[in-house]
């Protein structure tokens, strides 16, 4: 179980589809104090609830989204479902207000959508669905109660066919490496599988060798292992895998090559080699050095041509890639690059210039 929280400014447009009976073979399976005819009369309820209100707040609409694992499936009764709802409106401390649940059988995970009124039935604000951690924490405590599986995160229910560019070729990374992963029990098995079916990988090294993240190649197109998936990342295949192989790179390659590539692996500047730990790897985890890794990967992504074990060197420097940090995924240039310096160099220098005190001048 988990859920989602959105808002919305008004009831017409959300109402239509959420109770979309063939589409999306939708029933409402509970409510309070609206009347379930029809549409029409759900948004009239809704329009009602905010006209008697003074409230200035905007987003008028609340839309949740409850959803649930496959494997939970046999237990999800109309009831059930029902009763861990309301517990969690009732955790997340919602006062009362009107509101209508639509039980959605269309896709492999069971879900329901939640359409509430963000003014409650005293005509106030309701302001607890902005609390996201919250929100997670209330999931968390009410899946251990009752024994539920947290849903996948998966991303299935994207049209693919839809996908362009860069995007369309994340999810084809991800649709390859999701059941290779599934398979896989170790680390030679996880990078060759992926290689035969078209994705490359390369890791990431701090500038003492040790692996601090990973990137995920395919089509000339670079990610981090994050920002493919979370379940992608190198923290996560470091807790089913264990530690990757400890082979160093030494440090004279990077400063000869002047690159954050060389070899198979990935080099990075000493600027995060004190993340001596990865996340959830013993008492040395810090939400910072969970942070470390995550750039580490997004800045190998930036500066990545290929992840082949070409040993040749490729990007334009550590400094090139500290400034492409903020361009994630990187599509590799044609070129290496290099020559004289810009014409931005230029104009500095000349201002450096202006304030270089003349010889002889009298004071």
């Amino acid at each position: 179980m988990n859920a989602k929280i959105m808002k919305g400014k008004s009831a017409g447009g959300l109402i239509d589809y959420l109770n979309s009976m063939k589409e999306k073979n939708a029933k409402v399976i509970f409510s309070n104090g609206v009347s379930t005819t029809s549409n029409r009369t759900v948004v009239a309820a809704f329009n009602l609830q905010w006209a008697n209100s003074s409230s200035k707040i905007k987003d008028k609409m609340g839309h949740l989204v409850i959803s649930f694992s496959p494997k939970d499936r046999e237990r999800l009764t109309d009831e059930f479902i029902t009763e861990l709802c309301k517990e969690y409106m009732q955790r997340m401390k919602f006062p009362p207000t009107i509101y209508l649940g639509y039980r959605h059988l269309d896709q492999e995970h069971d879900h329901v959508h939640i359409a509430y009124s963000r003014i409650d039935n005293e005509g106030k604000a309701i302001t607890c669905d902005s609390n996201y951690a919250r929100s997670v924490n209330v999931c968390k405590s009410i899946r251990a109660k009752y024994g539920l599986s947290a849903p996948s995160k998966r991303k299935k229910d994207v049209n693919r066919d839809r996908l362009i560019g860069k995007d369309k070729v994340k999810y084809h990374i991800m649709d390859i490496a999701f059941p290779v992963l599934d398979k896989a029990g170790s680390w030679k098995e996880y990078i060759s599988k992926l290689k035969s079916e078209g994705v490359d990988i390369t890791m990431v090294r701090d500038e003492y060798g040790n692996v601090r993240g990973i990137v995920y190649t395919a089509e000339n197109l670079s990610f981090a292992g994050k920002k493919v998936d979370p379940e992608l990342s190198f923290g996560n295949l470091r807790r089913k895998f264990g530690s990757y192989g400890q082979e160093k790179t030494a440090i004279s390659d990077i400063r000869k090559h002047d690159s954050v590539f060389t070899g198979s692996d990935m080099n990075i500047s000493k600027d995060m080699a004190h993340a001596e730990n990865c996340p959830g790897n013993g008492p040395g985890y810090s939400p910072n050095i969970q942070n470390a890794q995550s750039n580490q990967e997004t800045m190998a992504a930036g500066n990545v041509e290929s992840g082949t074990d070409s040993g040749s060197s490729i990007g334009s420097g550590i400094v090139g890639a500290a400034i492409e940090l903020i361009v994630q995924p990187h599509q590799a240039p044609e070129t290496g690059g290099g020559g004289g310096g810009s014409s931005d160099d230029n104009k500095r220098d000349e201002e450096k210039d202006k304030y270089v005190p003349r010889k002889g001048r009298r004071r």
